[in-house]
């Protein structure tokens, strides 16, 4: 039987903007004072027996510390453990993947009622800086960027002056641009079926049951259906086979809060593969993230305040925050193809999911 593997590491609690008395202490060491095991550990170990009451064998760390654990069993009457204290964290790191790679783990995230930020943290900050790549001129960067996933994500947290360019350049689009980028009688250009991103073979973990759907419910359905505009008017399979198209806006439906990246437009497809056509009028959903609110830790500063928090776990956690246009519209996407069966009810007709001018719309 495979074995369990627990990560005990040190949770991050703290509000924004970030106050003296937001962080408290928690360690996470695997062994008390006297040797036994801590208090955390005996948790972990009987939730593990909870999710599997017949392992044999449990490993736990905190990515210093490995403790092997053996629940009492037919050939060992009483429960028994190894433990190995290292200072090469990496050692760790080798015997948890080792264990990932050879066994079929299952990997449980103990919580904790707090844990303390750790100043020089066990895991690694992010990739080390390319000297090769220069930092590119402001003006450069603002002419060639267009969205967040134009940027290294993972870099900015290494590196202040990336990030700080980041933000010159969020601050420079929202001056320079309006969130809401068409108006009425405004042309866009787009490719069809572009996410920006490879979709990995998705299988839903609860597929469309339409045998589970209660039958006055199914018969509610029926009775609502709707057939599809664009399948009445002899476009659909045209469209899904299609390269590119363009779109006449009629109208704005909602420009969304400040918060958020999307607006909502009426318009028609007015040419498909550069061929007119005459489309009934649909609804696009339009995500760009350059809207995405989000604050600055400099607010004007040169140099960030690492007297609360370091450097990287300020940024980190504002880039937790980045939502990024690919993956927010494909989720959406996904979720309309797996209700395929009742679009046309009280779920919409969808056309699939396509790119224009950096932007994504479905």
């Amino acid at each position: 039987m495979a074995p369990i593997i627990v990560s005990l590491v040190r949770e991050r609690l703290f509000r924004w903007p970030p106050q003296h008395n937001t962080i408290t202490n928690q360690r996470d060491e695997l062994f008390d004072s006297e040797g036994g095991i801590s208090l955390r550990v005996e948790y972990a170990l009987s939730k593990s027996l909870e999710y599997k009451p017949g392992v044999s064998t449990i490993i736990v760390t905190n990515f210093q510390d490995i403790a092997v654990f053996s629940p009492p069993g037919k050939s060992s009457p009483e429960p028994c453990f190894k433990k190995v204290v290292t200072t090469q964290p990496i050692l760790a790191l080798r015997v948890l993947a080792t264990a990932i790679l050879e066994e079929e783990e299952a990997l449980i995230d103990v919580p904790g009622p707090g844990m303390e930020i750790d100043e020089e943290p066990i895991l690694p900050k992010g990739p080390p800086i390319d000297p090769n790549q220069p930092l590119s001129a402001d003006e450069q960067l603002f002419e060639t960027y267009h969205r967040h996933s134009d940027f290294d994500l993972v870099t900015l947290i290494r590196d202040h002056a990336r990030a700080q360019q980041f933000f010159r350049w969020k601050e420079k689009v929202q001056r320079r641009y309006s969130k809401v980028v068409a108006h009425p009688n405004d042309t866009l250009s787009a490719l069809t079926n572009q996410v920006g991103l490879i979709i990995p073979d998705f299988h839903p973990v609860h597929p469309y049951e339409a045998s589970e759907i209660p039958l006055e419910t199914a018969k509610h359905l029926t009775t609502i259906r709707r057939e599809s505009p664009l399948m009445t008017a002899g476009l659909d399979k045209i469209l899904e086979q299609s390269e590119c198209l363009t779109l006449k806006i009629q109208n704005i439906l909602s420009e969304g809060s400040p918060r958020t990246m999307c607006t909502v437009y009426q318009c028609e497809i007015t040419s498909i593969d550069n061929k007119p056509v005459s489309s009934p009028s649909l609804c696009l959903k339009l995500f760009d993230d350059r809207f995405q609110m989000l604050r600055s830790p400099y607010d004007g500063a040169e140099e960030a305040d690492d007297s609360l928090f370091p450097w990287w776990f300020t940024i980190d956690h504002i880039f937790q925050a980045n939502l990024i246009a690919e993956p927010r519209a494909l989720n959406e996407a996904l979720a309309y193809e797996k209700l395929r069966p009742v679009q046309g009810t009280v779920i919409p007709w969808f056309y699939g999911i396509h790119q224009v001018r950096g932007m994504f719309l479905l």
